[in-house]
């Protein structure tokens, strides 16, 4: 099975961590280590700027 990990001080719904809720978590970049098969990830109010492409293709899901 591939696991992801729930980034610090967000919340994840489900047993796969396929929705990633990190509102206003004040973050600077995307999380790492995200499950490759997330689905939703909420980044409102977070301190990120721009997302990187290539990191983009790692989650086709979003």
């Amino acid at each position: 099975a591939v696991l992801g990990l729930c980034p610090q001080n967000c919340s994840c719904d489900n047993d796969y961590q396929l929705a990633v809720n990190c509102y206003n978590v004040k973050l600077r970049y995307l999380p790492p280590l995200l499950h490759p098969g997330t689905q939703s990830l909420r980044l409102s109010k977070c301190q990120i700027e721009q997302l990187d492409p290539d990191v983009m293709e790692l989650y086709p899901g979003l």
